[in-house]
């Protein structure tokens, strides 16, 4: 809504407290459409000067109160921190010129550039504290004399050595998290899912919590994790991980069990094409898939594009031209645009399949890189069933598996199923009625309630494994159709290794992939683990 409200602690009644009365069409759900008239979508940069309830906002996000009961407010998108005096009611910027730059150290605040500023504290001594999203660093206003100096980080993104001066370690995205003790030391939640500490008294950053490492080098099942998603496994049994709030894919060996980092360096960025995939920026990878020749493609769900890491171990874009848009079939992958992929997967032949969540799933042909619709239209929904997929309306593809026939299945996570394309194109649904909810094993899959599944592995006699993602289940589709549980059960949690798999918790379980002689792995997402069932049907 692009404003800021106010809930009265007597009477629990919400109001608008800065900027316009609007509606944020782009986040409501449904066939919802801008109109005109009043109350319409609305965000900028305007009012300074004048009372807070006339002001604009782009994305206003983290609020911040002074010793004096004054309210600031991070105006991410306008690159501003803003002030509202609560006795007169007038707003006005206390730093940012508007223009995305991290700039102006040592100069009055007013004069000096935010690059998305995403979060803010103020101490006891009303020194204000604010992290850049993509400055890449922690800044503080002096209370004293209203000057700018960077605490923490150098501007260039990157998972940050222990142990150097604040201005002089790298540090991710502070977009949430920030605190400062009496004394000056600071406290932010860095975006390689670690909490990071700079001493007041010496200036030196250490790690708190989070470790200082990824475990790299080391047995796979000491390493950190950090939100892992997509799995895939190689011919040899090497098992690689997107692990998407590390920044990094990660792989392991079968032999000796060890760990090692195959692309990103911590970072939440882009960047680093065409040299060291190790050394790139890869910002939240969800999904990874190998082609025959052992290639790895990497789908960021954020960044517009793929990218493909190369026997060499170079790191190109394949496809995507940087823009966040839907279009480009019928041209080269280079050419296209996608909107935001989280999905992709290798067919027999090693054409690409790339699940984007405008509402396709888009085929990359091996020989020509030419890009091609399989199925959706680009608008959300569910129709389709017994007609060329293609025609069909889809929602948000999180997962993309083959079986040994060359049929296509996906995961829509918008819409609580599993669906099957056909050889001939002719799109199905073979598990969720379309309704979020949990339904017992036994049910007809087809009437089945599931909850954002994220995961799928199809085996090659034909079972579809599924990660039920919010009943924190692990389902597959029997051979009368019905639901069955694999692993996991009705609570969330991380209990029941070396036991049955069926009275095991689990904690938003993603991604999913069958190794070797019937193994099915599973990303346990929020307990940063990778887990292993046994099963049949494997490959």
């Amino acid at each position: 809504g692009n404003n800021v409200r106010r809930v009265d602690i007597k009477t629990g009644l919400i109001e608008l407290f800065a900027g316009l009365d609007a509606r944020l069409y782009p986040a409501e759900q449904g066939t919802s459409r801008p109109y005109p008239g009043s109350n319409v979508s609305l965000l900028g940069y305007h009012g300074d000067g004048g009372p807070a309830s006339g002001a604009a906002f782009h994305n206003p996000e983290h609020l911040a109160f002074d010793s004096r009961g004054d309210l600031y407010v991070c105006d991410n998108f306008n690159h501003r921190i803003r002030k509202i005096d609560m006795g007169s009611g007038a707003i006005t910027t206390i730093m940012g010129t508007g223009w995305p730059s991290s700039s102006g150290d040592g100069g009055p605040a007013v004069e000096a550039g935010l690059l998305l500023p995403d979060s803010l504290f103020i101490d006891v001594q009303d020194n204000i504290y604010v992290g850049e999203k993509y400055g890449y660093r922690v800044r503080k206003i002096d209370a004293a004399t209203g000057t700018v100096t960077t605490v923490v980080g150098t501007g260039v993104p990157g998972f940050g050595e222990e142990g150097l001066l604040g201005p002089e370690t790298t540090c991710n995205a502070c977009e949430a998290g920030l605190w400062a003790d009496p004394d000056g030391t600071v406290f932010w939640g860095d975006q390689s899912g670690r909490l990071r500490r700079c001493d007041g008294a010496t200036g030196i950053v250490t790690t708190v919590f989070g470790g200082t490492g990824v475990g790299d080098g080391g047995p796979a099942a000491d390493a950190f994790l950090s939100g892992p998603g997509g799995l895939c496994a190689s011919s040899d049994g090497t098992v690689y991980i997107a692990d998407e709030w590390s920044h990094r894919v990660r792989a392991i060996e079968p032999r000796s069990g060890l760990v090692r980092t195959v692309a990103g360096d911590g970072a939440k960025a882009y960047g680093g094409e065409n040299g060291p995939a190790t050394d790139a920026y890869v910002s939240n990878p969800f999904d990874v898939s190998l082609d025959s020749l052992g290639r790895l493609v990497i789908a960021e769900k954020m960044g517009g594009f793929l990218r493909r890491v190369d026997e060499d171990g170079v790191i190109r874009v394949i496809a995507g031209s940087g823009l966040q848009l839907d279009r480009g079939d019928g041209g080269p992958a280079l050419n296209a645009c996608f909107y935001q992929v989280r999905a992709v997967a290798h067919d027999a032949e090693d054409n690409i399949y790339v699940g984007d969540d405008i509402g396709r799933i888009r085929r990359i042909d091996v020989e020509s890189s030419t890009v091609s619709t399989v199925a959706g239209t680009g608008i959300r929904g569910y129709t389709g069933d017994g007609g060329p997929a293609a025609q069909a309306r889809i929602g948000a593809p999180a997962a993309i598996d083959f079986d040994g026939s060359g049929n296509l299945y996906f995961c829509d996570r918008a819409y609580h199923m599993v669906r099957k394309v056909d050889t001939r194109g002719i799109i199905s649904t073979v598990a969720g009625s379309g309704t979020a909810g949990f339904s017992l094993d036994g049910t007809d899959a087809t009437d089945a309630m599931l909850d954002r599944p994220t995961g799928l592995a199809v085996s090659l006699d034909g079972t579809v494994y599924f990660s039920d993602t919010g009943n924190n289940r692990i389902r597959a589709i029997n051979a009368e159709g019905r639901l069955c549980t694999v692993a996991g059960s009705d609570k969330p949690g991380d209990a029941g290794d070396g036991g049955h798999a069926t009275i095991a918790r689990l904690n938003e379980p993603r991604g999913l992939c069958l190794l070797g002689d019937g193994v099915l792995l599973m990303s346990d997402h929020f307990n940063n683990q990778v887990k292993a069932v046994r099963v049949s049907g494997g490959q």
